[in-house]
C-alpha cells in the first residue's frame, strides 16, 4: 500500500480531497468535478478509504463520498503547506 504522503501529493486525489471539502458528492460528481473516469475516480477513493481519509455513505441508491476528521485535518494541513511553498 502507499503511503499517505506519497499519495497524496499526486494532483488527482488532491482534487478529489478540494471537491469534497466543499460538501459530499458522489462519485459521478467527483469524476466530472476532478476530470477523470469514473472507475479511475472509484480507484482514488478506495485508496482514500483505505487511509480513512474518507467515508462512503448509502443514501438511497446512491453512495455519498465525504472526508473523515483525519481527511478533513490532512487537507488543512496541506493547504497551510501549499501556501508556504
Amino acid at each position: 500500500m502507499k503511503s499517505l504522503r506519497e499519495f497524496l501529493f499526486k494532483d488527482k486525489p488532491l482534487k478529489i480531497l478540494i471537491a469534497l471539502y466543499e460538501k459530499p458528492k458522489n462519485i459521478t460528481q467527483i469524476s466530472k468535478k476532478v476530470g477523470t473516469t469514473y472507475s479511475h475516480t472509484l480507484k482514488l477513493l478506495e485508496t482514500l478509504y483505505d487511509l480513512e481519509i474518507i467515508e462512503f455513505q448509502k443514501m438511497g441508491r446512491e453512495k455519498v463520498v465525504s472526508l473523515t476528521k483525519k481527511g478533513k485535518k490532512v487537507l488543512e494541513k496541506l493547504s497551510e503547506f501549499l501556501t508556504v511553498i
